[in-house]
């Protein structure tokens, strides 16, 4: 049996990235489309690539009151930092940079992972948004101020929000072919996954 796959974002993170999600989404009716965008991304990477991920996007944030020591990691200004000597408190990556080196997997995480996670959940959640499963059978929930988005709307809307998250990905093979394939100093081979990553040039809908 294969782990659990971590959740690397929440309904939150989507709010700011994708322009059209609403904050007041239950989260419980996000649920299904969250765990799809992470299980996809976890079987398009190379595993050793994935764990590197897992710590990096769960770094603190740099506290000033807190004296840090070699091989401490932080996030300091949506960047993220490693100690490589000792460091007083309030001695930050800004005002002592001598003391910290920049986490390349950080800014390859904000940049291109945090942001296909995103687009990936919202494409696989569009087509069931309102509707839901209950005791009297399936039921679309609709706003007093709402209408339904005509079906060729809203395969427009999947394909584009599939194509922002696909773009992202084929952004992140062209910085890693850019850089030799290493992040850190450390060499990947994006050949070692599950799946093979095609983009999803159309999306289509059930009628």
């Amino acid at each position: 049996m294969s782990a659990p796959v971590t959740l690397l974002i929440s309904k939150s993170d989507l709010v700011g990235v994708v322009p059209q999600f609403s904050a007041n989404i239950d989260t419980n009716h996000f649920a299904a489309s969250n765990l799809y965008a992470n299980e996809r991304l976890k079987n398009m990477i190379p595993s050793e690539l994935y764990d590197a991920i897992l710590t990096v996007y769960s770094l603190s944030a740099w506290a000033s009151g807190t004296a840090y020591v070699s091989g401490n990691q932080v996030v300091f200004n949506s960047r993220g930092y490693e100690a490589n000597q000792s460091t007083s408190a309030g001695q930050s990556p800004a005002t002592h940079a001598s003391k910290w080196d920049e986490i390349e997997m950080y800014s390859v995480w904000r940049d291109y992972f945090k942001p296909f996670l995103c687009w990936q959940a919202y494409a696989k959640f569009l087509p069931f948004h309102g509707i839901l499963s209950t005791q009297g059978g399936i039921k679309q929930h609709l706003d007093l101020s709402s209408e339904p988005v005509p079906n060729e709307r809203l395969g427009s809307a999947i394909t584009n929000a599939q194509q922002t998250a696909d773009g992202y990905f084929m952004d992140f093979q062209k910085y890693m072919g850019d850089n030799s394939w290493t992040i850190d100093t450390v060499r990947y081979n994006l050949s070692d996954t599950k799946n093979t990553f095609r983009p999803k040039l159309r999306i289509g809908i059930v009628k």
